[in-house]
């Protein structure tokens, strides 16, 4: 039965003219939205879709582990909490570290950089080959840390995981294919340009591993971090697998795509921070809706110190999943003309910006030319200024705050700067 036959059927056109009735002599462009990616036209009905492939569902629900956390009381406390995985930073793998810990039902997720020791790193592999019932991934990114110590990426790519793993992993369950983007999203002040630097960044590391002659392992994870601009973030989540597609089917490679988010740290407010839970909500939506595989939450997400206040924030995404009842497989923003039309939009600008830093000869060498160290400075200037005009509202920061004096934008020289730094 369709609910909707008994409704005559309505013109784009007549909506149109019923808007510009409505709208009382202002004209009808004046509810279009302006971006760095083009105009978005809410009147308009989309033609031109993405491709996307299969929706995906979250099924990895994971904490952060690094230096302050890592040791099997938290992890233990945590699971019991509610995630389904682990996710362990550059720490050494010891004796108690999985006590009482079910791997073979949680996903574990170890990440590794060159400032691990030769010895760490075979002992993780190690454990691995033995565990050949666990899941979960064996993440290391040479291109990340040549940005992360440098804009200018001056240092020479360092390798070496990427050869050992090849060598000596055997369960290849673990073996994937890494690209930390989450430092874009606290760099750039818009979506389409993080987007540019997240699969320029894919690219080169697809063409690292093909310079080391080494096989493509067939399962991708690239992590992204989101904030409360839902229309925006959403769009960019669509936009991210269709260009991931784009630059599979260009290198003609077959591997399955997990996108991992995590919320902008550089966009919670030190100040009303109960208003943090409403942005981590916003976002966790965006995130499922848009079919993320994973979302890592970490302890400076949690408005105080304590296990309570860590079982509230690992309780939203949970809450959505459970009784929101979000997480299907299927494309529930499918029909959304706002969201399709800049999701389309903002894939095109970014595909044109990643062809700029190509034609410059891929990532590194654009960093090395000062080009990334540019474009970073100009939009942490952008967002700082739309920040101190209140172009960039965050309530409870500066908007609705009666404390507002309180912030000094002058305060802070860090990059990425943090709202934390002006208090």
């Amino acid at each position: 039965m369709n609910l909707w036959s008994s409704f005559s059927p309505t013109s784009n056109d007549q909506w149109r003219e019923k808007i510009q009735k409505d709208l009382k002599g202002n004209t009808i462009d004046s509810i279009n939205w302006e971006t760095p990616y083009g105009t978005i036209d809410p009147t308009l009905e989309v033609s031109n879709k993405l491709y996307l492939n299969e929706p995906a569902k979250l099924n990895e629900l994971s904490w952060k582990f690094d230096s302050n956390n890592c040791d099997n009381k938290n992890i233990l406390s945590h699971l019991k909490n509610g995630i389904n995985a682990i996710n362990i930073y550059n720490q050494p793998l010891n004796d108690s570290l999985f006590d009482n810990v079910m791997n073979e039902i949680i996903f574990n997720n170890i990440h590794l950089n060159n400032t691990v020791s030769s010895n760490e790193i075979s002992n993780w592999l190690n454990w691995m080959n033995i565990n050949m019932n666990a899941n979960g991934s064996l993440r290391t990114d040479p291109i990340g840390e040549a940005i992360e110590k440098s804009l200018l990426a001056n240092e020479k790519i360092n390798a070496n995981i990427i050869k050992i793993i090849n060598s000596k992993l055997v369960n290849k369950k673990y073996n994937c294919i890494y690209v930390n983007g989450e430092k874009y999203g606290n760099l750039f002040s818009d979506q389409s340009t993080e987007l540019t630097y997240l699969i320029a960044h894919l690219n080169e590391t697809i063409e690292l591993y093909k310079s080391l002659d080494i096989p493509i392992p067939t399962k991708l994870v690239i992590k992204t971090s989101i904030s409360a601009d839902f229309i925006q973030e959403t769009s960019k989540l669509r936009a991210l697998r269709a260009l991931v597609i784009q630059i599979f089917e260009i290198h003609k490679l077959d591997i399955n795509i997990q996108i991992e988010c995590s919320y902008k740290e550089s966009l919670l407010s030190p100040i009303d921070q109960e208003n943090n839970i409403l942005r981590i909500t916003t976002a966790f939506i965006s995130a499922i809706v848009s079919g993320v595989n994973s979302i890592e939450l970490y302890d400076s997400l949690c408005i105080k110190k304590g296990d309570y206040w860590k079982k509230m924030i690992t309780n939203v995404p949970i809450i959505l999943i459970e009784e929101s009842q979000l997480n299907v497989q299927q494309d529930v923003i499918d029909g959304s003309h706002v969201i399709e039309q800049a999701s389309y939009k903002m894939a095109h600008h970014s595909w044109s910006l990643f062809k700029e830093i190509e034609e410059m000869g891929g990532l590194i060498s654009y960093a090395q030319k000062g080009k990334l160290n540019e474009t970073v400075l100009s939009q942490q200037s952008e967002k700082l200024n739309d920040l101190k005009n209140s172009e960039r509202k965050v309530i409870g920061f500066n908007f609705f705050n009666e404390n507002i004096n309180e912030i000094d934008f002058t305060k802070s020289n860090n990059i990425p700067f943090k709202l934390k730094d002006f208090i």
